[in-house]
């Protein structure tokens, strides 16, 4: 019986508070604390296992074994010992008295039988596994989500290189593992979910590049295909590294796998399987270029004011003219002229008497931070699901809608997902999954060098002067010349809020991504599995292009339509026998069909009747339809048997042969297979008691792969018709009907070792690839009436190591409820050229340039015996000691486009992944370094050359005598002692000529993510599983680099080219910061 004191009447009665006080204390001490002492055992070997943690349950005393399983602790007749360790099932053991306890701990079968998912969905024991695989699982996925899930992957899985694209949110993300193995490919892995390949690709718009001629249009990018699955509806991503790993998935998967497994529908006590998470977070600049703000617009010689802005002294000029002073008064873009502004060309020349006055010559070195905005990103994502004994269902609807920090762009999307399995009975099953995603845009920017797009308005050559004030261009039209006539400073630029309100480009995308599965089993050894899966989208895309653009005079409207159907069809028939107590066979033979059709249909009109009217009615002319059809279909057989002797040593072999249609018959069939070996040595021998497990495999596999469609067969293209006749030209590349597939060949060891109970743990692994036979476009002489030729050859090798460290410092019971799990994810790979094909030495499989100034161009070059990534161009002249060569005052520049500017591939790659946990704290975070490589950057290219640069200021007044050697006229090299005003200097110093001087180290270490959170649980009452969690995230907090203008984690796109190590004029990276709220019940 349980008697409630009144302690307030207690004030007036002293002896007997004093008695009841004295009570307890004789009663608290009268229980004797034991001292207790014992040793940890497994159960199974009666070995010693240290780091396991025994404590008082209930409490916060605690400790843990030593090496020889021994413990010692305090507690009191009636308390009860918990005991556990990673690896082991937990025990509860009552003291009662006893001063000496020891316990044996049985191996928990749910950790020795960890399950992984391999190729085809094919789930394994991860100890049987004979090759290098990372599992991500949805916590970590989703720490601070990306809108392209592609970028959740960053810094957490070691031999994997992810670079986020530069076109603002929902930019294309490349991902590569372990190195390139091809020159002109895409070098990027499959994407698979629940065993079905999906398209990951970028399919951009037909553009004409390295032109600035009128009727151009530029580059968008629409982003990569996996960018649109919800990470909400993962529960796990398995990355497959080697050939071994992904050879069944075939030719696809050549350059590895990222094997996407849906949540399944289940049945959690106390809730009702439903989930609520709303996510959002803000977006800002992560780094701005730093403009200086004492010089505007002039080229040093002659000085500015605004005519019309097509003056030679007025358009395209640097900020090397006069110093900004606020009682120093120029003719300006905006400076008033009677009712109208100085930059109303169409109202000035109805009324030419009227006067411009000048305005104060000021700074706007803002300009371009004022321009931008915060961007928003926000996510919803509702699900629900249950599970009985005959099946299991869960339903996802999530959206969501971002705005960029540029103006008037944005992304939505739309998903809407259902995963659903039934049993039939003992023998059938069935699974389904599909999955609906609506994608749109009213305003995707238009990227890379030229007017189109806004960066190089602001950063180009010459762009956007100090002296102009942004808030001026918020008219956006001349006054009495709405959506006809620009208000701008130059003719040579538009005004940048045109470009993003008016010359918009937007889309419309409807995807259904879907796979259904039937199992029978025929015995409890054989069983048969047929399924097939779809990824079918349509994507209308719309280019408007308004009235006095620069590129589109009389405006411009396109139209550009992507129709994607991939369909995969296959069974596996499957026979699984415990041949004895030692020996496990299975073995599993199957088929696929691939089919592939995309169908890309363009109609341009460059010249409108009506401003603002955008339909094809209102063309001036329109440009022949261009209608271009990929088809391919693949049919494949293959095998594979898994081997295991005593759960201790497993064999793996498969086997598979494809069918290509893009390959010429004789050479469209090719066989490839793999082997891999998994000994689990920990279990065959007596190790050291600190060693919990060990493992060593090996394995060797062959991929083939097949060829581009149409690269057996010359194609024609329908051109602008000549005069009144059809005009068919053949494709400018010369098919080849003897190609044959290329094939990479690699083998890896690695080992996997770990201490203390798991709480220490290290994977480790060695690889070599050798791709032979690479399909390339050999330039061929232009009189054969092609311009390059598909050929076999070439030799890519690439070597690397990986290191996967993981630990524990800290458990829950040790250490008063606080935990701490880590990982480090290391990689380091070398990716060199062996041969081309015909004997060559050097073949450019790819360039970037200013418009059509190849004399300028980055160029890709793969030559034999060098790194694969080795970027070439021009530099400065040097002599033999190395020190810049003079002429005039300026350096002198090379024009053999030959040396050697760096290499964008990193170093080594290291990523460390945090979660730490207090009672109900949570705090998760993400380092990600990038060790090594070079960038070229365009964005330095337009502020330094243009003298916007605070790295321009030195010597404005004084002049310059640049650092190096010149000729002393007899014929020998003595220090340069030629001055020159600082715009002579500059501009010959940061020649657009000179490709070295904008290299950049490309190394960077980033805070990737961070997320500290709190749990409330028992949300509602009934409901003892309902939890509310709310927590801060961020992406991309701080970043440590060399350059500090832009970030080196950048991509160049050019046609269908995705290419790494130039910054083209990117967007800036961004730092988001938000809150994320998910309730479960």
């Amino acid at each position: 019986m349980i008697r409630i004191f009144n302690l307030c009447a207690l004030r007036e009665k002293p002896i007997a508070l004093l008695s009841i006080f004295c009570f307890c204390f004789s009663f608290t001490f009268g229980q004797q604390r034991l001292d207790i002492s014992g040793k940890v055992m497994d159960n199974q070997n009666n070995q010693a296992i240290s780091g396991a943690i025994v404590h008082v349950k209930g409490t916060d005393n605690g400790t843990s074994t030593n090496a020889e399983g021994s413990f010692s602790i305090k507690a009191l007749s009636d308390d009860t010992l918990v005991i556990n360790c990673i690896g082991y099932l937990n025990r509860q053991i009552p003291v009662n008295g006893l001063t000496l306890i020891n316990v044996n701990l049985s191996k928990d079968s749910k950790v020795l039988n960890e399950l992984v998912v391999t190729a085809l969905g094919i789930t394994k024991q991860e100890r049987s596994v004979g090759y290098a695989l990372q599992t991500i699982n949805n916590q970590q996925l989703v720490t601070a989500p990306d809108p392209n899930l592609v970028n959740d992957l960053d810094g957490k899985v070691a031999g994997v290189d992810i670079t986020n694209g530069g076109a603002g949110v929902g930019s294309t993300s490349r991902i590569v593992i372990r190195g390139e193995n091809s020159f002109s490919g895409s070098n990027q892995p499959l994407f698979v979910v629940d065993g079905v390949p999906i398209n990951n690709e970028t399919y951009f718009n037909d553009a004409i590049e390295n032109s600035s001629n009128q009727g151009t249009w530029a580059e968008v990018d629409w982003g990569n295909g996996a960018a649109e699955i919800n990470p909400h509806d993962i529960s796990q991503v398995t990355v497959l590294k080697g050939a071994a790993a992904a050879a069944l998935y075939g030719s696809r998967a050549a350059n590895g796998a990222i094997v996407l497994t849906t949540k399944k529908g289940t049945n959690q006590d106390g809730t009702m399987g439903i989930s609520f998470t709303s996510t959002t977070t803000f977006q800002t600049p992560l780094r701005l270029p730093r403009l200086q703000n004492e010089y505007g617009a002039g080229n040093g010689k002659q000085p500015y004011e605004f005519v019309d802005g097509g003056q030679s002294f007025e358009n395209n000029i640097p900020n090397y003219g006069h110093k900004f002073d606020p009682g120093y008064d120029v003719v300006q873009f905006n400076s008033p002229a009677g009712p109208y502004q100085a930059g109303d060309l169409v109202e000035r020349s109805l009324h030419p008497g009227i006067q411009v006055t000048p305005t104060p010559w000021t700074g706007h070195a803002d300009h371009f931070k004022k321009f931008l905005q915060t961007g928003i990103t926000t996510t919803n994502n509702l699900a629900f699901g249950g599970a009985t004994d005959k099946g299991s269902y869960r339903m996802s609807f999530s959206n969501t809608y971002n705005k960029g920090i540029l103006p008037n762009t944005d992304l939505i999307r739309y998903t809407v997902a259902l995963r659903a399995s039934h049993h039939f009975n003992d023998h059938l099953t069935s699974n389904f999954f599909i999955n609906y995603i609506n994608s749109g845009s009213d305003n995707r920017p238009n990227i890379g060098y030229g007017s189109e797009s806004v960066m190089y308005t602001f950063f180009g050559v010459y762009g956007m002067p100090m002296n102009i004030d942004i808030n001026s261009l918020k008219k956006m039209w001349q006054t009495g010349a709405t959506n006809v006539q620009q208000f701008r400073y130059w003719k040579n630029h538009d005004n940048p809020y045109v470009t993003l309100y008016d010359n918009t480009n937007s889309f419309n995308k409807n995807r259904v991504i879907g796979n259904a599965n039937m199992k029978y089993d025929f015995t409890s050894h054989l069983s048969l599995m047929l399924r097939t899966g779809v990824d079918l989208y349509g994507d209308h895309r719309e280019g408007h292009r308004a009235f006095s653009t620069v590129r589109f005079p009389s405006g411009g409207f396109r139209t550009d339509n992507v129709n994607y159907l991939e369909n995969n069809t296959d069974f596996l028939l499957n026979y699984n026998k415990q041949v004895s107590s030692d020996f496990n066979l299975n073995i599993s033979g199957g088929g696929n069909r691939f089919v592939q059709n995309i169908t890309y249909i363009r109609n341009i009109a460059n010249t409108l009747i009506t401003p603002g009217l955008y339909n094809f009615s209102n063309a001036q002319s329109e440009l022949p339809t261009l209608l271009v059809k990929d088809n391919k279909v693949m049919y494949s057989l293959y095998a594979f048997g898994d081997f295991s002797y005593r759960d201790k040593l497993f064999l793996s072999v498969t086997g598979r042969n494809d069918w290509s249609s893009t390959l010429p018959k004789g050479s469209n069939s090719y066989f490839y297979p793999s082997a891999s070996l998994s000994a689990i040595i920990s279990d065959m021998v007596e190790l050291p008691r600190t060693i919990s497990f060990l493992k060593l495999r090996l394995s060797a596999a062959q991929v083939g792969k097949d060829a581009d469609p149409y690269s057996i067969n010359n194609t024609y293209l329908t051109n602008t018709p000549f005069g009144n006749y059809p005009l068919t030209t053949a494709n400018n590349v010369l098919a080849n009907s003897r190609l044959k597939p290329s094939k990479t060949t690699s083998t890896e060891a690695g080992i996997d070792i770990r201490f203390l109970g798991d709480r220490i743990g290290l994977d480790a692994t060695i690889y070599n690839s050798d791709t032979k036979d690479e399909v390339v476009q050999l330039p061929i002489p232009v009189s054969s009436g092609y311009t390059n030729a598909y050929v076999n050859g070439g030799e890519i090798n690439n070597k690397g190591i990986e290191f996967v460290l993981s630990l524990r410092p800290f458990q829950p019971a040790k250490a008063n409820g606080f935990s701490w799990d880590m990982n480090f994810n290391f990689s380091h790979n070398v990716g060199k050229v062996v041969s081309l094909p015909d004997g060559i030495q050097t073949y450019k499989y790819a360039q970037i340039t200013q418009y059509d100034r190849y004399y300028r161009a980055i160029q890709y070059n793969a030559v034999v015996g060098e790194r694969l990534g080795n970027m070439y161009g021009n530099g400065f002249v040097r002599d033999s000691k190395g020190a810049i060569v003079y002429k005039n005052g300026v350096p002198e520049i090379t024009t053999s486009q030959n040396m050697l500017l760096g290499n964008y591939n990193p170093d080594f790659i290291l990523g460390w992944y945090n979660e730490l946990s207090w009672k109900n704290f949570s705090l998760d975070f993400t380092w990600d370094w990038h060790q090594g490589g070079k960038f070229y950057s365009y964005t330095e290219l337009g502020v330094l050359n243009g003298g916007m640069s605070i790295e321009t200021l030195p010597g404005r007044e004084t002049g310059i005598i640049g650092k190096g050697v010149m000729m002393d006229g007899s014929g020998k090299y003595g220090p340069n002692n030629v001055k020159v005003d600082a715009a002579t200097y500059y501009l010959g110093y940061y020649n657009a000529n000179n490709n070295e001087v904008f290299m950049y180290n490309a190394s960077y270490l980033k805070l990737r993510e961070v997320r500290i959170g709190y749990t409330f649980h028992h949300l509602f009452r009934g409901l003892s599983g309902s939890d509310l969690n709310v927590s801060l995230i961020g992406r991309n907090l701080l970043e440590f680099t060399q350059n500090k203008d832009v970030d080196p984690e950048t991509l160049a796109l050019r046609g269908q080219q995705i290419l790494p190590g130039v910054e083209f004029l990117s967007l800036p990276s961004t730092r988001s910061m938000g809150i994320s709220v998910g309730v479960n019940f």
